[in-house]
Parts: C-alpha cells; structure tokens; sequence
C-alpha cells in the first residue's frame, strides 16, 4: 500500500507542535473533509437507557487529556433528556460506518490508525455557565480523558487562541468549523436532516458584534463578552449535532489552526440567511482553561 506524501519534516523535530496540519495548503472547498484534516475533532457519545451509544456533540483535544466543548452538551436538563450519558470521547474518528478509515485514491490508499473511545474521567463545565440561561453565556465545558497515544497525522490537538480573534477580524474574514452535524449530504442514502456518518467542514464568515447584537435584538438576545457570531450565509451553518465543535481560524504565516469559539447556539432552521450562529469566544476564557491545563 502506497501512503499519502505528509509534511513528515514537521512532525519529525516537534510531535507534540498543536494545530499542524498534515498536508499542505489550507482547508480545500467541497463539504466533506479530508480524512486527515482537523486530526484533534472529537465525537462525543452518549449512552441512553436502550444501551445505544449515539453521537450527540462534537469537541476539540487541546491536549493530550483534555478536550472542550460546549457546556450544554455534558451538562442540564436539556442535554440528560435528549442525549442520554456522556459515555465516550471518541478521536481518531473519520467515517463513523468503517474503522479503520480509508480513502482509496489513483495509485494510493490513505488509512488511519483505528478510532479510540476515551471514558470521561472528569467533567468540568464552566461554573457560571447556567444551563436555564436564554442567552446560553460561559458555554464552555473541559473534559479530562486518559493520556491520549503520542500524536501523528490523525491525532492531534489544536493550539488555544494566543490573541483575541475579535480585536482585528472584520466582518467577512473567513473562519472553518468541522464536525458531524445534521446535513443534506446524504438525503438519498439517510433521508434528510441526518447526522452526517463522515466529518464535514465548512467555511464561515466573522459577522462583528455591532451587525450581530442588531441582528438578535427582535429576540431580546443581548451577546455576552464571551460570544462571538459567524455565518449567516444561505445554506451554510453549523446545525444540531455541531454543538461543541470548535470554530478555527488558521494562521496562513504560521501554518497554525487555532480554536476561536465553540459551537453553541442558533435559530432552529440552520443556515438562515441574515442570521449568523452564535459561539463561545475561546480567548476570553483562557485563564480558566489553563488552570486545568497548564500542568496536563
């Protein structure tokens, strides 16, 4: 078997370097991601009275035994009734329906290791996060894990905000969200409005706060200091089954991803044009993050 080409020289003098893609270039159109793009997404499965394991929220490794999520998918009403008991981090993960996963192209076939289920050994959401809360503010959630395998191609973390993304952006800058949510992709196959069984990507504008709080204010939503807004295009979002997914911005100097939000809220109908989704602004809670993971 003939292996993909990588920026093995990279990986070679630093294995434990956050946010390195595996191949060149920056995120590639189409919808469906590459199997070894974004190597630090995380599927969180929970477990409900049946003994069924279903996906439910998407995470981030931000090291080798945390990942982060969104507050509301480990914790409150909402989340015991319609997802059950967080039950597994699963890394690793490409195609739900195959492991290991492959993509067999001219010449070469591309696998990765098998997936890895991780139980939760510690569950930490932010402690004034208020699952009651209509404006759904500190939606941020770490979850401790056992020390994951070294990091390769298909594992490893993504490197925590080193500025506000929001201090420069301007409205349109491009920002990329990754996870397997509810999608149309596979309406012939699973019907539509399905949870998708392969990891997806997509590209999204940053709407500023002044555009974004205007756009809510007919919802006497106020945005927090600690959200930020993306999207609003048609046909493009971030839907149920993302929450927790990180939103990412690359660093084209640096060849860095860097986890700016964290999917946490939106209208019920996905992708509305005019409405951007609304997500935890990850910079504006690094001293908290770090307490945990500063000494992991």
């Amino acid at each position: 078997m003939t292996l993909k080409n990588r920026i093995a020289s990279r990986l070679v003098f630093d294995t434990d370097s956050c946010g390195i893609p595996s191949f060149g270039g920056k995120i590639r159109g189409g919808q469906l991601a590459e199997i070894d793009e974004f190597p630090w997404m995380a599927m969180l499965l929970y477990e409900r009275d049946n003994n069924v394991l279903a996906q439910g929220c998407g995470g981030a490794l931000i090291s080798h035994t945390y990942v982060i999520t969104a507050a509301h998918c480990v914790v409150g009403k909402n989340f015991q009734q319609t997802k059950g008991r967080l039950k597994f981090v699963r890394l690793r993960e490409y195609n739900i329906y195959t492991n290991p996963d492959c993509v067999y192209e001219v010449n070469a076939d591309d696998c990765s290791e098998d997936m890895i289920d991780l139980p939760p050994q510690d569950i930490i959401p932010h402690p004034q996060y208020n699952p009651e809360s209509t404006n759904q503010e500190h939606d941020i959630a770490l979850i401790r894990i056992e020390q994951t395998p070294p990091f390769n191609d298909f594992l490893r973390s993504i490197c925590l905000p080193e500025r506000n993304f929001e201090s420069s952006a301007t409205t349109g800058k491009k920002l990329s969200v990754s996870g397997w949510g509810r999608t149309d992709i596979f309406k012939d196959n699973l019907g539509p409005d399905a949870l998708s069984p392969i990891k997806l990507k997509l590209s999204l504008p940053y709407v500023d706060r002044d555009k974004c709080s205007k756009t809510f204010r007919p919802w006497s939503f106020s945005l927090g200091p600690g959200q930020m807004c993306a999207g609003g295009e048609r046909a493009k979002d971030t839907c149920a089954g993302d929450s927790g997914s990180p939103l990412m911005s690359y660093d084209i100097q640096g060849g860095i991803w860097y986890i700016t939000g964290i999917v946490s809220l939106g209208v019920r109908s996905c992708g509305v044009e005019g409405v951007p989704g609304v997500y935890t602004n990850v910079h504006h809670y690094l001293p908290w993050i770090k307490m945990y993971t500063s000494s992991s």
